[in-house]
């Protein structure tokens, strides 16, 4: 069974109905272990198309942070494939002294979503990095997608800009205010 024997059969085999019954049971498992790799299989063709399709940044790295897939997106973003690089390597600006890629994420376990900020075109990104976990719970490797949310940051950055001209107006309105009535509290 240590050598991957699905049964065993003890001698003298006095019915010969024993043997059937153990052919059956392994032609049904056989069976079924191909059909579940044919499903396993339809299911990750059917992931990467949705990826392939995807109009975001997607990246799968390996535990080094090094990449092993990149969607469409991302090779037309960097023109061309930089699998085997790390995230760090291809992120790097148009003169490669400077990395934009975040590297609290390259830290296991720590932080998974993040906000970061091209230098060179000044997109902003929300960067989630989710970990993929084999049979026993243990981390393999990382699938990350970036998504664009450039104009909800400059839309957050004028509300502030708002809020402050608000802020504003209303301390001088205040204190125009308490000037005008200042002998208001006095009289009554």
């Amino acid at each position: 069974l240590h050598l991957g024997a699905w049964h065993y059969l003890t001698k003298p085999i006095d019915n010969l109905k024993i043997i059937e019954h153990a052919i059956v049971q392994s032609m049904e498992k056989a069976l079924l272990i191909k059909q579940n790799d044919a499903y396993h299989a339809g299911l990750e063709i059917k992931l990467n198309r949705i990826f392939e399709q995807f109009q975001d940044i997607v990246l799968t790295c390996n535990q080094n942070m090094t990449v092993t897939y990149m969607n469409p997106v991302l090779v037309s973003y960097l023109g061309e494939s930089r699998l085997g690089q790390t995230c760090t390597e291809i992120f790097k600006t148009e003169d490669r002294q400077v990395s934009w890629w975040p590297e609290e994420l390259n830290r296991e376990g720590e932080v998974n979503r993040v906000e970061v900020q091209n230098p060179e075109d000044e997109t902003w990104y929300d960067v989630t990095r989710l970990a993929i976990l084999d049979h026993e719970q243990e981390i393999t490797e990382y699938q990350i997608i970036m998504q664009d949310i450039t104009r909800q940051k400059k839309e957050l950055l004028d509300l502030h800009e708002r809020q402050e001209q608000l802020e504003d107006q209303n301390t001088r309105l205040m204190a125009s205010l308490a000037e005008r009535f200042k002998f208001g509290d006095i009289v009554g």
